[in-house]
């Protein structure tokens, strides 16, 4: 009886493991968005990992590639990484907004941004005044 449990139990496992293949981490119809969020005493950094899902996708590729030409320049690069960050507001102690001005990005090609698991990095920064040691709001 022991052993047909154990045999029953690695079959369950393997099912399992054979039916967890080509589980997407994200739903296929959401664009995903991921921040990451780096405060020090005269800065702000911010990374935006953006991974358009395959049914938006396509919207996505011809939001960056304007000149519809199939290729993503980094021209077209840097504009759809402002444009991103225009719709970011940072706020300190109920400051003015502070400009977030575009860094470093990586954008995947065409065909694997269609693919629905290819990820957009944008990366980005503020510069605030010095910061003095207290309870701080950050929105």
């Amino acid at each position: 009886m022991r052993a047909s449990k154990c045999v029953a139990l690695g079959i369950l496992g393997a099912i399992v493991l054979a039916s967890g293949t080509g589980v997407s981490a994200h739903r296929l119809d959401e664009f995903l968005q991921a921040a990451r969020i780096a405060i020090e005493p005269n800065r702000v950094s911010l990374e935006l990992s953006l991974t358009p899902g395959i049914a938006v996708a396509e919207r996505v590729v011809r939001d960056i590639d304007v000149n519809g030409d199939g290729t993503l320049s980094s021209t077209e690069h840097l504009e759809y990484a402002a444009h991103v960050l225009s719709g970011v507001t940072l706020r300190i102690d109920s400051s003015l907004p502070f400009r977030l001005k575009p860094g470093r990005s990586s954008f995947p090609d065409i065909d694997a941004l269609r693919s629905g698991d290819s990820v957009i990095q944008i990366e980005s920064e503020a510069e605030v005044p010095a910061l003095v040691t207290r309870v701080h709001h950050f929105v």
